[in-house]
């Protein structure tokens, strides 16, 4: 089963969580927000992806993308030349807390742009309701983790292949 999923990405399809560039967006409290990946998915889950794959992190919906960047980290990402995507006919292998793993064999480059004022706006409504969405969309916890070999998870994968963005 495939899905739509939205993540913040460059033209060429990298995410904007980089050594040397996280500094240059993410605000003070963004950790303390938002976990990393490595605290969300086991090094086993990050790695399970086929190797002649795009993969990375990303959210069910706009909304919950909404929730991980702040106002002002978007804006920076925006300067940066950073556009929120669509990917359409991804994979989703784990999902966590916040945000989900998934891979798709066409590159993410291939994506549909969502403007950063639509993201902001759900930021706005989040904010009014007093809620903090999940990756799916929905406020509490859902976690899927795909074990090699069931449904949620791509067949032939190999350990140690390179880390997702």
């Amino acid at each position: 089963m495939t899905d739509t999923i939205y993540r913040v990405q460059d033209a060429t399809g990298r995410g904007p969580y980089r050594p040397g560039l996280s500094g240059a967006w993410v605000d003070a409290d963004h950790d303390r927000r938002n976990p990393a990946i490595t605290q969300e998915f086991t090094l086993r889950i990050i790695q399970s992806f086929p190797r002649d794959a795009s993969a990375g992190c990303g959210f069910f919906s706009v909304a919950a993308l909404a929730t991980w960047f702040s106002v002002a980290e978007q804006k920076r990402l925006d300067a940066l030349g950073f556009r929120v995507a669509a990917i359409e006919g991804a994979t989703v292998y784990a999902v966590g807390d916040l945000q989900i793993l998934a891979w798709r064999r066409i590159a993410f480059r291939y994506c549909r742009w969502i403007p950063w004022v639509q993201v902001a706006a759900c930021f706005r409504t989040d904010l009014n309701r007093g809620e903090r969405l999940s990756s799916n969309g929905r406020k509490g916890r859902q976690r899927r983790h795909g074990d090699p070999g069931s449904a949620a998870s791509p067949r032939g994968m190999e350990a140690g292949a390179a880390d997702p963005d």
